[in-house]
């Protein structure tokens, strides 16, 4: 049986990668990758809003297992 807020135990860690991911990079990236090191810190730092919105979609809409058929049709989840 699943829980409502399950969901977070992918979703908390791996906004958790992310962020320590995009820190090393902003944090490490010397010399000759320090722009691709921002660039893709930046990218990282954009995953992880995508991911956050989708956890609190996935929290506040679908957190019964029943109800995610509709997240198929959902376009804010499809987006």
């Amino acid at each position: 049986m699943q829980t409502p807020f399950s969901a977070n135990v992918v979703n908390i860690p791996f906004l958790v990668v992310c962020g320590v991911s995009a820190w090393i990079l902003l944090r490490y990236g010397k010399a000759a990758f320090a722009a691709v090191s921002r660039v893709y810190a930046a990218i990282l730092g954009a995953e992880m809003g995508v991911a956050a919105y989708r956890a609190g979609l996935t929290n506040l809409r679908y957190a019964r297992p029943w109800e995610t058929f509709h997240a198929q049709t959902d376009p804010r989840w499809l987006y």
